[in-house]
């Protein structure tokens, strides 16, 4: 009897395991990016053990996820009901995160397009729990990516491709240095991205079979990137990009801010929390000159536009949200029909009227298929770098005109 209750036990908990590992939660990554206009760890700055200003990771509440735990270099963990704020040692380059019910999710920020975590530098972190449709294997190994592969390895092989290429090109061999830069570059690693930038900005080696053209809108693409995830140097370049217009369309505004926030990232460490900023208004990833680059190339002009020689400038309305998507896309200022042409003596009047009728139906319809596809060709977009008020991301309206041409 006593071998049967047992027995009666373990049938009833191994089913109850399986039941719990079919219907297991999973934590998934929706978006891990820099948030380079948001400057509240800079602001008010945390230390780390040894002094040093952390990094900031801001987790919205909801989509399933109501707290959640760090396993790693975490100095402070705050949860005010609507994000959850982990100050981190800066430099790290990974994280494990626990939620109640869900498997631990091991987040490598490399995969995602930020090789280490930087002082001062704030982070969005989104979160989806999810059930999981299958039962975990107690023998299949969790995958192990390659970013994975490397910092559990001796020392930190992306650095030493870093550290070697800049040995090759004080050798004189910049066409092997550059294929290593790229590389790192591409990983994440942003002295990498600034060195890049710098080397598209002037181009290697001299005419007629240069090792690198200059390419001054890849250079900035490169170096926009470094200064985003927060390296220090490369937003002093950008600065000079903005204010000298390389690779983009000079704009003080912009060059202004970025010299502010590589100033307050080389000051002293003890900063007021009262300080005021303007309103910064929202940023496109690669500046306009990459905004009109791909209007251009999702475009395409509607026949009945084409058809009636409908062209002309619209004007576009927007919001860019807190986290850079667009929506609520409008036309705040459209075409108007031109005059038809003035009647010809002695023509027919019933003709007249009708051509008339036609080319204004027609040329109605070509504005209306302009305005449709500019809000298509919009809201497929990348994400905006978000406005900011006094440093902190705000929703804020953009406003794009569109000038249409056939030629």
């Amino acid at each position: 009897m006593d071998n049967y209750i047992v027995k009666t036990f373990a049938a009833i908990a191994l089913a109850s395991f399986c039941i719990a590992g079919a219907c297991a939660k999973t934590i998934k990554v929706a978006s891990f990016e820099p948030a380079p206009f948001d400057l509240s760890a800079s602001t008010n700055p945390k230390l780390d053990h040894n002094g040093e200003p952390c990094a900031l990771i801001k987790v919205p509440i909801g989509d399933g996820i109501d707290d959640i735990t760090f396993e790693g270099n975490i100095i402070e963990k705050i949860n005010d009901g609507s994000e959850i704020q982990a100050y981190i040692t800066g430099g790290t380059k990974q994280i494990v995160i626990k939620a109640a019910g869900c498997a631990p999710l091991r987040i490598v920020f490399a995969e995602h397009g930020v090789y280490r975590l930087f002082p001062k530098q704030v982070y969005n972190l989104a979160l989806l729990a999810a059930d999981s449709p299958t039962e975990p294997s107690a023998s299949a190994p969790a995958p192990i990516s390659i970013h994975e592969l490397l910092d559990n390895s001796d020392g930190d092989p992306i650095d030493e491709m870093v550290a070697r290429a800049n040995q090759l090109y004080a050798a004189g061999e910049a066409a092997q240095a550059i294929p290593l830069l790229q590389h790192a570059a591409d990983l994440g690693h942003t002295e990498a991205q600034l060195s890049l930038g710098l080397l598209y900005e002037n181009g290697v080696g001299t005419k007629p079979n240069p090792t690198l053209k200059p390419d001054p809108k890849t250079a900035f693409i490169y170096v926009q990137k470094s200064a985003q995830q927060g390296y220090v140097p490369a937003q002093k370049v950008l600065s000079r990009y903005y204010l000298t217009g390389v690779g983009v369309d000079a704009d003080k505004e912009r060059g202004d801010f970025w010299r502010m926030v590589y100033d307050k990232n080389t000051g002293p460490q003890q900063i007021s929390g009262n300080i005021q900023m303007e309103e910064r208004k929202p940023e496109y990833p690669g500046g306009d000159s990459q905004l009109f680059a791909d209007l251009n190339k999702k475009m395409v002009y509607p026949g009945e536009a084409q058809e009636n020689g409908v062209t002309g400038k619209i004007i576009y309305q927007f919001e860019v949200g807190k986290d850079g998507s667009v929506s609520k896309i409008k036309v705040v200022r459209s075409l108007k029909v031109p005059p038809f042409r003035d009647a010809v003596k002695g023509e027919d009047a019933a003709q007249y009227i009708l051509e008339r009728y036609n080319y204004t139906v027609g040329y109605k319809a070509g504005i209306k298929a302009l305005e449709k596809e500019g809000i298509r060709v919009i809201s497929e977009l990348k994400k905006f770098y978000p406005g900011t008020q006094n440093g902190t991301p705000t929703k804020m309206t953009y406003t794009l005109p569109i000038t249409w041409s056939l030629k």
